[in-house]
């Protein structure tokens, strides 16, 4: 009768083993359920405040959006710089690398590029007075420029 006894107290134990065992499992599998779900939700707020930044708040705003937004329709429908237009637009790869800017037809890019070859220039007439060759200059020019563009504020 002790053996059965025992037998009986030993596969209880070992029950309950098992059952702790198996919730343990499930906890650790809930939790990293629960992490996965918290930074899918931080991302996706993250998401739905750069849209709300991005949402034009003064009438200003408004206009040169909805004039930018115009002046790329005209610019696409034309015969000779559409095309051109429309493969910058497409790949703006380029102009991240050499101004830190993609391209748009607006102000603020043209403001960068005058920008830029203004650096380019007075970097070229520093090196001119060293190297004296125009294109080693105004390439190493060029290169400055490009270098001073990738600063971050």
């Amino acid at each position: 009768m002790k053996k059965a006894g025992f037998f009986v107290l030993a596969s209880i134990f070992l029950s309950f083993l098992i059952i702790n065992s198996l919730n343990f499992t499930s906890a650790a599998d809930s939790l990293t359920s629960l992490n996965q779900q918290m930074e899918t939700l931080n991302d996706n707020l993250t998401s739905a405040q750069n849209k709300i930044d991005s949402i034009p708040k003064t009438p200003d705003e408004i206009r040169n959006r909805y004039l930018n937004q115009e002046w790329n329709i005209i610019i696409s429908k034309n015969k000779i710089i559409g095309p051109i237009h429309n493969f910058f637009v497409a790949n703006p790869g380029m102009f991240i690398v050499i101004f830190k800017e993609p391209y748009s037809f607006s102000s603020l890019f043209f403001a960068t590029v005058f920008l830029w070859i203004l650096i380019a220039y007075a970097f070229a007439a520093f090196f001119n007075k060293g190297i004296n060759n125009e294109v080693i200059d105004w390439l190493l020019g060029a290169v400055t420029a490009v270098i001073i563009s990738q600063q971050d504020s």
